[in-house]
């Protein structure tokens, strides 16, 4: 047999094998026209999607990622399933006429641990050949019907085979140690009892039930995704072939998947890699990933080599490596779930591969605007004769990335390294908004002196590229090369003219997550009016009743798409100073408002008649710092202070109850966790946030479907989640933490809108730097939340009037809580509608009374 080209190690490319300079653009369409030229023999896109699918399934199962619920399912791979596919046509008498010599499907557990096996070709072919004869070939099935059949036929013949074990024994699998909570390790294979076959599988299995966290993101289900994907496998395959085990080559996340696709069609791989090749190429699958890591590096080599053979760069958008797969949270404590534990324990119902989880929120809020999200990678590379730009001895030479829209404020600069540095290179992956439209890219200056000071730029050169001309691109990617003449760039003698290489390419665009941030506005009445002069003359004189204390929710790009209102206090509002009366408990209602305010002057407005949401109080126990809430999506959110805890906003305690069982369980957890997790942060910079987790049968180790800040009442949820309920999971802990006498309070108390950035300049989310560092202020908004809470200059504690007795007067608590000195009255922020007669006072000598109420509310004129 040839050597294995995937495994031979050699990590360093000979000086021989070394890309070319830069500066001398080489034809490489020869070599690209013979690694399309590669055919397959099966449909490695139909393959990708079932493979997919089956990850999705597994990963939904932790009882199969180690432990005794693998060792199990490998005994049943090896003395039940094997054996009966190897004579499946010798027991074909045993199914009637009409099932006969059709394909057979086992049950999930063993299609799981034959797949794992079938990612060793080789030694696949070995174990088959010695024990069978022949290669057991794994079916491709065309649509989801033909595999329900096939699994049916096969559970026939197993239970006629097999009485006394089961065809499906999930059910038992997820009841063994490490099936419901953090899965435990698997013994290691030196542990295992059985045959070699099964000592090898159980550390194939730990490796790859974490693949599918790398290739789980909604576009790698998208067709033009996985065609790309096939014909970059091909590209890959070609270098193989080409140098014939010369380097450690490395797949990116996409090729990896149709490799892992094409290899779990055993007797086609065999046919097709002999035929490409020369024989069946495996996989180094045992080794570690990650920079440092010997895969790390022959992926440098693999790079370097992919650019000599194509010309352009084998970094991709959307194929890279991620961080480690998150650590999953256990599920919520039994104190939280009394009654309700066994919608984990239920057998999760297996998604079909063809199954895409769709927006809930699209069709039930039709003011949301959903967002489409890319991955856009960038490199570009310099070359060793480059110098400095004519006339400018002291220049320095940088790129600069702008977005053609929704963010024309975005200055991206890369500074391009000198001569010294012949191998520079730069790399950028960006997650951009299909709203952005594509990006600028221009080759620029600075120089020293009072021009670098005041940092004046001058542009040499620039190109223009939009989404949905890189969408039709073959690969969705496209190579440019700049060639500077001498006119504008000294270049040294003798060598070719200077160029600076690009490549630029993008995911499809996806569903991404929405965005929401809900600012503060004006005083509204009981008919959702603002409080104003200008109301009052449109209601010909009659006064207002009623105090709500308002806010506007707006989505990335600064619409309008909810009001928020709370109601503060009863009474009527007119000139003579009448001073509104705080209401009862049972009354301090949440309302959320379809839609954004119907303006009738300039930053007067009315809310929608639609109310779409509410929380309602339900019980409060104050005494024990805890505040109950009836939320209209039929959930109860419970809010407890910790006692005696300074900093007891950043250990709040939240209990979620969900209206019923098969909305699963959620838990509301302080802090940002799964994948909102950053990495080393301090409890201090953990303040105000929350993650809402849900738990189902079908995802028992949770999943994040939404976080917000409550301090700044900032909100990020996913497609699948209910916008609404996270809009009033985050208004009512705020307005529970103003209850508690919290120093968020003044967040909520805050009279009027914070200024916002003209919509275009600078959306919101609308370009997001991935591989930044923490303090770029491109990061995701979660990871550098601090700039956000810059907007609210104003947090009510510092403004006159906004601090008072309890909303509901004196009567309404005791005078003595838990934590207040003796003899002590509690203090609340409090609306500046509540009733602050002390700043009535204060401005009535001051000739300011035909521009402010009597509650201290701003008034136009």
């Amino acid at each position: 047999m040839a050597s294995d080209p995937a495994k031979t190690d050699f990590t360093h490319i000979p000086p021989s094998l070394q890309p070319e300079s830069y500066a001398q653009v080489k034809d490489c369409s020869e070599e690209v026209r013979a690694a399309h030229g590669i055919n397959f023999s099966v449909d490695l896109v139909l393959a990708a999607k079932r493979y997919l699918g089956l990850l999705r399934n597994i990963d939904s199962l932790p009882c199969l990622h180690g432990g005794p619920g693998v060792i199990r399912a490998i005994q049943r791979y090896e003395h039940h399933w094997l054996p009966l596919v190897a004579d499946a046509l010798k027991f074909d008498s045993l199914l009637n006429s009409s099932s006969r010599g059709k394909s057979l499907l086992p049950p999930i557990d063993v299609q799981w641990i034959w797949l794992c096996h079938c990612l060793n070709p080789v030694e696949y072919r070995k174990y088959c050949t010695r024990r069978y004869g022949r290669v057991i070939d794994y079916p491709v099935l065309p649509d989801v019907a033909s595999e329900v059949s096939a699994q049916e036929r096969c559970k026939k013949l197993w239970t006629i085979l097999y009485p006394k074990e089961p065809f499906d024994i999930l059910a038992t699998l997820v009841k063994l140690p490490g099936g419901f909570g953090n899965p435990k390790q698997a013994s290691s294979t030196k542990e295992v009892d059985g045959s070699e076959l099964a000592r090898e599988l159980v550390s194939v299995v730990e490796k790859q039930s974490s693949f599918y966290y790398q290739v789980s993101k909604r576009y790698v289900w998208e067709d033009s995704f996985l065609l790309t994907a096939k014909e970059r496998y091909k590209c890959f395959l070609h270098i193989l072939r080409k140098f014939q085990g010369k380097v450690l080559c490395v797949p990116t996340f996409d090729i990896e998947l149709m490799w892992h696709a094409h290899q779990q069609v055993p007797v086609s791989y065999a046919k097709d890699t002999e035929a490409i090749i020369g024989s069946v190429v495996d996989q180094a699958d045992n080794l570690e990933r990650g920079p440092g890591t010997k895969f790390g590096n022959s992926f440098e080599d693999t790079a370097m080599l992919w650019e000599t053979v194509y010309g352009h760069p084998y970094e991709q958008a959307g194929t890279l490596y991620s961080d480690l797969k998150p650590v999953k949270l256990p599920a919520p404590p039994s104190s939280e779930v009394t009654g309700s534990l066994h919608v984990l324990e239920r057998v999760p119902v297996f998604l079909p591969w063809d199954f895409r989880s769709k927006d809930l929120n699209a069709t039930k809020y039709p003011v949301l605007t959903q967002r489409l999200v890319s991955q856009v990678c960038v490199m570009i590379k310099g070359t060793s004769n480059l110098v400095t730009p004519v006339g400018m001895k002291n220049a320095e030479l940088f790129v600069r990335l702008k977005a053609l829209e929704s963010y024309k404020m975005l200055k991206l600069d890369a500074l391009v390294a000198p001569s010294s540095e012949p191998n520079w290179q730069k790399l950028w992956i960006l997650q951009c908004e299909a709203k952005t439209k594509g990006v600028v890219l221009e080759l620029r200056y600075h120089a020293d002196g009072c021009l670098r000071t005041l940092r004046k730029t001058k542009r040499i050169g620039g190109m223009r590229i939009t989404w949905s001309e890189l969408q039709k691109m073959p690969m969705l990617s496209q190579e440019v090369v700049w060639t500077l003449g001498k006119k504008r760039i000294n270049s040294h003698a003798g060598t070719h003219p200077v160029q600076l290489r690009l490549g630029i390419s993008m995911t499809p665009p996806a569903l991404g997550s929405y965005l929401l941030k809900s600012v503060p506005d004006r005083v509204t009445d009981d008919k959702g009016q603002m409080l104003s002069s200008t109301i009052v003359r449109m209601r010909r004189n009659q006064p207002q009743s009623g105090r709500w204390v308002s806010r506007t929710v707006l989505n990335h790009a600064g619409k309008e798409n909810f009001v928020i209102r709370i109601r503060a206090a009863k009474g009527i509002w007119k000139k003579n100073g009448d001073r509104p009366v705080g209401v009862d408990w049972d009354d301090r209602i949440i309302n959320v408002h379809e839609g954004g305010w119907n303006y009738v002057a300039s930053g007067i407005g009315i809310a929608s008649e639609k109310i779409i949401g509410t929380a309602k109080p339900k019980a409060h126990e104050l005494e024990e710092y805890k505040l109950s809430w009836a939320l209209s999506t039929g959930d109860t959110l419970v809010v407890s202070r910790p006692m005696g805890a300074l900093d007891w906003e950043r250990h709040l305690e939240f209990f979620l109850k969900t209206p019923d069982a098969n909305a699963g369980l959620a838990r509301l957890v302080n802090g940002r966790k799964l994948q909102y997790e950053v990495p080393g942060a301090t409890s201090e910079e953990e303040d105000g946030f929350v993650t809402l987790i849900r738990y189902s049968s079908q995802c028992p180790l949770g999943r994040a479907t939404a976080l917000f800040n409550f301090k700044v009442s900032i909100m990020e949820v996913v497609p699948e989640e209910d916008v609404l309920l996270v809009l009033l999971l985050c208004t009512a802990t705020l307005r529970s933490i103003a209850d508690f006498g919290g120093l968020t309070a003044g967040n909520v108390y805050t009279r009027r809108r914070a200024r916002e950035k003209r919509p275009g300049l600078k959306d919101w989310g609308s370009v997001v730097l991935e591989n930044g560092s923490k303090q770029s202020p491109l990061t995701s908004w979660h990871t550098k939340c601090a700039e956000f809470s810059d907007d609210d200059t104003e947090d009510g504690e510092n403004l006159p009037g906004r601090v008072a007795a309890d909303w509901g007067g004196e009567e309404s608590l005791p005078a003595s809580l838990p934590g207040s000195l003796p003899g002590s009255r509690r203090i609340r922020y409090l609306p500046p509608a509540a009733g602050v007669a002390h700043e009535v006072v204060a401005h009535a000598n001051t000739g300011m009374w035909g521009r402010r109420t009597g509650s201290g509310i701003q008034l136009d004129r």
